[in-house]
């Protein structure tokens, strides 16, 4: 039991440490670039942060800081790629 809390909590803090650095990441680019792959990988992000959105936090109490961080990346991301995440 020890070793699958240990795997957790592993994995949210690899999870915790991704976001913030994505974050940090994004808040550096240049704003609203329209290349075409550019738009395309923005759109497979959105993907995949919006599964930490989504997340219920009744059942996992990290799942509330996930939420929070997750959504400053997609904050970030609508600052500087609003066309591509509004689309």
């Amino acid at each position: 039991m020890q070793s699958r809390h240990d795997a957790e909590r592993c994995y949210f803090e690899s999870l915790v440490i991704i976001l913030t650095t994505l974050e940090r990441c994004l808040a550096n680019q240049t704003k609203d670039t329209a290349r075409f792959e550019e738009a395309m990988n923005v759109k497979l992000l959105l993907r995949e942060i919006s599964q930490f959105i989504d997340v219920q936090s009744d059942n996992n109490p990290n799942a509330a800081q996930l939420k929070a961080i997750a959504s400053r990346v997609l904050f970030a991301l609508s600052q500087n790629h609003f066309s591509a995440v509004f689309n």
